[in-house]
This record gives C-alpha cells, structure tokens and sequence, in this order.
C-alpha cells in the first residue's frame, strides 16, 4: 500500500489499484470502535471486503430514502453497525501514519461528503456535512 502524503492544501485523493472491488482484507489487528465522543479500543479479528453489496437496504441512504418518502425503515438486528465506526489499524502503521491518515479521511469527508449507498442507477450518493 502507498505511504500516505500530507497535503495541506485540497483533499488528495489517490486512488489504488490495490483497493478495487475485488479488494479483500483479513487478519488480526487494532480496532478501535468509536460512536461520538466514546471510543473504545482492543485486538481483535477482522474480515472485509469490497464485494458487491449483499444487503443494500441496510445502507443509510436507502433508509434515509424510506424516511424521507414515509415508508417504514426496518429494524437493524443487534449485530449491525448504526451510529458506530470502527477503525482497523493495519500491523504497520505507526500512530503518527494513523494521525496523518485520519486528518487526510477527515478533509476529504468535509469536502465530499460521506458515501451512504447507491442511487437507482447504481452510482454512490454522499451525503454533504452540514455546518
């Protein structure tokens, strides 16, 4: 994987063709599980991919799109992600890398928004940050 850079002026964005949709990643690592200001870390196992998604109705934008149009949203089970992050840290990365990366994610978040799903054409929505 490519070093990250500093960039102090717009969001780099670099991307590589190490991380497609055929991308897969598992082992065991750092993870830090965060959801405002509660943050909690351990080791742990991880297995993630960038496949196809198998369950698009648990994306964000297809429920905010319910909401918005007042179908009902389905319960999320128990072991779903909702209002939490969880952050894996690759075995090589040092914490001053970690900092450097997560500023860079963060600029590019304010600048772009947050993906959250896909649209009927199958293009990924971002959602904007607002002020």
């Amino acid at each position: 994987m490519k070093k990250p850079t500093r960039n102090t002026g717009s969001v780099k964005r670099e991307e590589s063709s190490e991380w497609g949709m055929d991308s897969r990643w598992e082992g065991t690592a750092i993870i830090y599980a965060a959801s405002g200001e509660t943050t909690f870390g351990f080791s742990g196992e991880y297995d993630l991919s960038f496949r196809d998604e198998t369950r698009p109705n648990e994306l964000r934008g297809h429920r905010e799109d319910r909401r918005r149009r007042g179908l009902k949203v389905k319960d999320l089970s128990g072991d779903k992600l909702r209002n939490e992050m969880l952050v894996v840290f690759g075995a090589d990365m040092s914490a001053n890398e970690a900092i450097v990366t997560l500023k860079t994610l963060l600029k590019r978040l304010m600048a772009e928004g947050l993906y959250v799903g896909r649209d009927n054409d199958g293009d990924f929505v971002k959602e904007a940050v607002s002020d």
